[in-house]
């Protein structure tokens, strides 16, 4: 500051010695960086065709709700679409990509 005393160093006193005290030092000794957080499932469309199922074969415990039960003679409407509903929904939340900017 010896040639410029009106340029903004900051601090305590001419020489700017304890410019890290609150706010002005915390920006001083930290940085922004981007961290980008992601599931590890793979949406269906990222696999390669020759990865994917050939034939719509569902898994025994799905299948109850999406073919006729023989037990009660009919599954209910509102059965197919709470199943198709969470399925929609599980692909959407495995799919999604979330950014984040932090202060670390």
């Amino acid at each position: 500051q010896a040639f410029c005393t009106t340029a903004p160093f900051g601090g305590v006193g001419q020489s700017g010695f304890g410019a890290y005290h609150g706010k002005s030092g915390f920006d001083e000794f930290s940085h922004m960086r981007s961290i980008m957080y992601r599931t590890t499932a793979l949406p269906l469309m990222m696999i390669p065709k020759f990865m994917q199922p050939v034939n719509n074969v569902f898994p025994e415990f799905v299948r109850p709700f999406l073919v006729k039960n023989y037990i009660t003679g009919f599954v209910p409407e509102w059965a197919k679409k709470m199943a198709t509903a969470g399925a929609v929904a599980a692909v959407a939340i495995t799919g999604t990509t979330v950014f984040k900017s932090i202060q670390a």
